[in-house]
């Protein structure tokens, strides 16, 4: 019996190691159904999905430019803060004047929350690795993702969208391309660097091996 439990423990090690240099295209982005975001006066104070609620002091903004179809980073309509904060009101990264916007974070992630104004273009997303190569994309369709949050913006009352963005692995950034998106908040869930979690993984399974070993 702890022979089995241990192999099992074992086996669930190893997935977990596995799932870090998998290379399935199996990243997805999720609607409003699924999140709900509470917020006073213009500001997101928690963001539910998945059954969870998480504050915004458990999540993590990174940074957030625009840049042109020729890569070279170009002003936003909407200047700074933009999407680097936590705020409904007058504040956006915008892709008026630009191809796409890509925010970089300081930690690794496989959960990323975006907030966009009206849910009305249709965009394709990718994640980023730390070495600046990316992800497969995933094409959106905003009109059949995007729901509403019930939240109005500070430019002309405008409905406020939300998205979740999931990674089949973690990664540093995100890329979303197409023109007219706006997004007012972008921020992820922090999780460990993919190397710590195996190590830890790699250090639970010998741990119970040697506990077996003892007890046999």
């Amino acid at each position: 019996m702890r022979r089995a439990v241990t192999m099992t423990l074992c086996a669930a090690g190893a997935m977990l190691m596995s799932g870090f240099v998998r290379t399935a295209a199996a990243d997805a982005v999720y609607g409003c159904g699924d999140i709900i975001a509470t917020g006073n006066k213009g500001e997101i104070l928690s963001v539910t999905w998945d059954g969870t609620t998480h504050l915004t002091s458990e999540l993590v903004c990174g940074k957030t430019r625009v840049y042109n179809a020729a890569n070279v980073g170009v002003p936003s309509a909407y200047p700074a803060p933009g999407a680097d904060d936590f705020c409904f009101d007058r504040t956006m990264h915008t892709t008026d004047n630009g191809a796409y916007l890509k925010t970089l974070f300081d930690v690794y992630s496989t959960t990323f929350f975006v907030f966009e104004n009206n849910g009305n273009d249709d965009a394709t997303w990718y994640g980023i690795h730390e070495n600046g190569t990316l992800r497969p994309g995933v094409l959106v369709d905003a009109s059949k993702v995007a729901k509403n949050t019930h939240y109005t913006t500070g430019l002309g009352c405008q409905r406020l969208m939300g998205y979740c963005f999931k990674t089949d692995v973690p990664v540093k950034g995100i890329r979303i391309v197409g023109r007219g998106f706006d997004a007012y908040s972008i921020s992820c869930i922090p999780i460990p660097e993919p190397a710590t979690l195996t190590l830890l993984a790699l250090g639970g399974a010998a741990a119970l091996r040697r506990r077996t070993a003892r007890r046999l």
